[in-house]
């Protein structure tokens, strides 16, 4: 297993969700994706974490 995915496995036992988010974001801005395009990602998985 890489140390990038032992890191992320601590990260999500700790639910260290602020340093998940931005490993995410950094992610989705490799593959192309704008600032506006995880916004509107953000939003509607707030929205969708608030009806759980």
């Amino acid at each position: 297993m890489s140390v990038e995915m032992k890191v992320l496995e601590k990260a999500i036992e700790a639910k260290d969700f602020t340093f998940l988010a931005r490993k995410l974001v950094e992610k989705l801005q490799e593959v192309g994706w704008t600032d506006e395009d995880i916004a509107t990602m953000a939003e509607k998985l707030a929205a969708a974490a608030g009806k759980g």
